[in-house]
Parts: C-alpha cells; sequence; structure tokens
C-alpha cells in the first residue's frame, strides 16, 4: 500500500515537473522570438526627432493645433508612410499565441509581465487604428495602396472594415477607385460601416450621374435613422448642383424633428440650389 501511495506521489510530483519544464520552454521560445523580432525588426524611419508612429500618435488625438502639425510631418515622410500604414492595418496576433495566454493564469501573466489575450486584441485594435490614421494623412501618396484597402473591405473583422471604410473616406477623390466597394458597404450588416460608407460617397463626390441617385435611395431607405439620414444629406450636398435631382426629397427634411437633421438639410439646399434655398428660408 505503501508503495503505491509513493508511485502515485511520484506520478504526480512526475507530471508538475513536466508541466513546470513545458512552460519554461515555452517561455524561452517567446524570448528568443522577441529578441529575434528585435534584431530583424526594420527601423522607423524619423522626423523632427520623432518616429513615424508618434507623429501618428499625435495626430490620432485629433487634437488642435497639434494633429495639423502632426499631418504635416507624416505627409513628410512621402512614400514611406502608405507601406507602414498598411502592415499596421494588416497587424495578426497569432492564434495559437492567443489561445496560450487564455489558458495561462493571469497571476502568472501578471508576474511574468506578459499581456493576456485582451490586452493583446487591444495593442492590435490600437496599430491598426493609427494605420487608418496615417492613410487619412497621407494624401495621394496613399493611391497606389487604394486596392490593398479595396481588399481589406472583405475582410471577416468588422472592425478592420470599418478602419478601412474611414480610411478611404478620408482620402476623398484619391480613394475613387474604390467607390463600387465602398458602394457594396451600403448593405454591410455593421451601422458603422454603412454610416461612414455613405459619408465616403460624399468626400469622394466623383460620378454624380451614378452615385447621386445611389445615395438618394439610401436616404430613402434609411430615413428613419437619425445618423444616417443626416450623413446621407450632407453626401448630397457635397455634390453642389450636380444633385439637383434630390432637392425635392432633401427639403422635405426641412421640417424634421431633429435641430441637427433639419440643418443639414438647409446647408445641402444652400450647395445645391441656393435660390430654392433662400425661398424656402423665406417660407
Amino acid at each position: 500500500m505503501e508503495f503505491v501511495k509513493a508511485a502515485r506521489l511520484s506520478s504526480r510530483i512526475g507530471h508538475a515537473g513536466c508541466v513546470v519544464k513545458l512552460f519554461r520552454f515555452f517561455l524561452g521560445a517567446m524570448f528568443a522570438l522577441c529578441l529575434i523580432w528585435l534584431i530583424l525588426m526594420p527601423r522607423e524611419p524619423s522626423y523632427q526627432g520623432k518616429h513615424l508612429t508618434e507623429w501618428l500618435e499625435l495626430y490620432s488625438t485629433n487634437r488642435f493645433p497639434f494633429d495639423k502639425e502632426a499631418e504635416s510631418a507624416i505627409r513628410h515622410f512621402g512614400a514611406a508612410g502608405p507601406p507602414i500604414f498598411l502592415a499596421k492595418m494588416t497587424t495578426r496576433e497569432s492564434r495559437i499565441r492567443l489561445d496560450l495566454m487564455t489558458h495561462v493564469p493571469k497571476p502568472v501573466l501578471r508576474a511574468l509581465h506578459i499581456p493576456s489575450g485582451n490586452d493583446c486584441r487591444a495593442r492590435i485594435d490600437h496599430e491598426r487604428q493609427l494605420g487608418a490614421y496615417g492613410f487619412a494623412a497621407s494624401g495621394p501618396e496613399a493611391r497606389p495602396f487604394v486596392p490593398d484597402l479595396m481588399a481589406l473591405l472583405n475582410d471577416k473583422e468588422p472592425r478592420v472594415r470599418y478602419l478601412t471604410v474611414f480610411a478611404l473616406r478620408s482620402l476623398g477623390p484619391v480613394a475613387s477607385e474604390a467607390l463600387p466597394s465602398l458602394i457594396k458597404c451600403l448593405d454591410d450588416p455593421d451601422f458603422t460601416i454603412r454610416d461612414d460608407a455613405i459619408a465616403s460617397l460624399g468626400t469622394i463626390h466623383e460620378q454624380p450621374g451614378r452615385i447621386v441617385p445611389i445615395i438618394t435611395n439610401f436616404l430613402e431607405k434609411n430615413r428613419s435613422n437619425l445618423i444616417l439620414r443626416g450623413d446621407a444629406i450632407r453626401s448630397l450636398g457635397s455634390f453642389g448642383a450636380d444633385a439637383k435631382a434630390a432637392v425635392p426629397m432633401i427639403s422635405g427634411f426641412l421640417n424634421d424633428n431633429n435641430e441637427e437633421v433639419r440643418s443639414e438639410a438647409s446647408n445641402a439646399l444652400g450647395r445645391i440650389d441656393p435660390t430654392f434655398a433662400r425661398k424656402a428660408a423665406v417660407q
């Protein structure tokens, strides 16, 4: 009986030892990979003493006048910027690593200063966001990368699709090649993607004969939604006189129950048909 107990105890100790060894091996492998990554990682370009990522961080705050300074700095990097922005937007974490982090006790992760699965996901999202802001600030230098952004509109992750639409919307006419893909985004199941997609048709404001009817139909379909109808009206206004066919529909929103929508309708009419807008204001 004592022999059996000793054997079981020995077996448990051996099992625990294997677990410890396996965990040590995992930590050693992670350390080695991090070391290799640090050695091989390409160095970011810098401007006025700040690396590109630092300028992206500043630009993403949207704090005037620092964002304008950062935008100017980001454009200073020229063609060197967009490849880095795309790399950030396509950042992915290893599925295996995330699964491993999920099974390692949190106290152990904290003690070893290893980020948890949630921390990794937050870091990746932040990297993607910085990449999107980079494209938003880069202007014409981003044109060769518009097809790459169009491909990301088919990503399975809604957050990636949203950040891509945001980047294309911010690029305006530079992203005109993406119009067909953005039109498809009007039917995306994610609300934020649909909203930024309808806004992007206005910021790009090209092909009015084709796009104005699409925006008008979208407005009719979503007239009960406060945010979508306001952004659709604003997009129509960006086409100016080319959106005259939409005047009857937009004028109907001058009596909207929301003040912001009424203001959007008035502003849009002022850009599309100033004479009609003045008459409507008098009435």
